[in-house]
């Protein structure tokens, strides 16, 4: 089976592969002094970075706090090299302890990570491809009517993002939304008025493409933290019928 848990570190590997590319083409275009080109590379890795440092978040609850101490004692060695006081050496010798005891601390607590909402619908999404569940709605904010409509048939899932003119009337989407999700291959249809991409493939092959799919959406599209607490899922279970 697919898991949360293998989805998310793929999409680490391919964020710190691509993190990694970025950076190669960033150093290279400084040195042929193509500097506009590096600019660009550079609002590409920002992105990617942040995309990253939040799925590194999910992973591991404790990854900021951990990161924190490993710059501080970072730091304080480059201070202790420059510092020829030997009061100086002794404080900053006595802060890099400090901050290593704390980093063990850390190393040593195990705080779970919550996956429950994406369990879930990783759940719901393969009751929907073994044709228990139907009409599968998963819902942003349903004050707004705000949702993707998820279906299965021939062996293709689709996904849509209905009443774009509306959700753009109320502010609750933007065009800048719609262009990064046309970038990741939504199309429009139904005079534009709607989002709609095919994921194509056996069982194992959309769950993972859906799963890396829905993480573009929610760390790159939008701020998923916005509608996290109104989210929920709607569907038909076949079973009860």
């Amino acid at each position: 089976m697919y898991t949360d848990e293998t989805n998310l570190s793929l999409l680490i590997s391919l964020l710190s592969e691509e993190r990694d590319r970025l950076q190669i083409l960033i150093d290279q275009a400084i040195s042929d002094h193509e500097y506009l080109s590096a600019h660009y590379h550079a609002v590409a890795l920002e992105k990617v970075s942040l995309s990253l440092y939040k799925l590194r978040n999910i992973e591991d609850p404790l990854y900021s706090e951990k990161e924190f101490w490993k710059r501080t004692i970072e730091l304080l060695k480059k201070d202790i090299e420059s510092e020829g006081s030997s009061d100086m050496l002794e404080y900053y010798e006595s802060s890099i302890l400090n901050a290593r005891e704390e980093l063990e601390k850390l190393s040593q607590e195990v705080r779970q990570p919550s996956h429950n909402e994406s369990r879930q619908f990783a759940a719901v999404l393969e009751q929907l491809l073994d044709k228990k569940v139907k009409n599968l709605k998963l819902f942003l904010d349903k004050t707004d009517k705000f949702y993707y409509s998820i279906s299965y048939a021939n062996k293709a899932v689709k996904v849509s993002m209905p009443g774009i003119k509306t959700l753009l009337n109320k502010k609750i989407i933007s065009y800048h939304n719609l262009e990064k999700l046309r970038k990741i291959s939504f199309e429009y249809t139904l005079n534009e008025t709607k989002l709609t991409l095919t994921i194509n493939g056996n069982k194992e092959e959309i769950l993972k493409q859906f799963n890396h799919l829905f993480a573009k959406i929610v760390f790159e599209v939008f701020q998923f933290s916005d509608f996290k607490e109104a989210a929920y899922l709607q569907f038909v279970d076949k079973t009860q019928s």
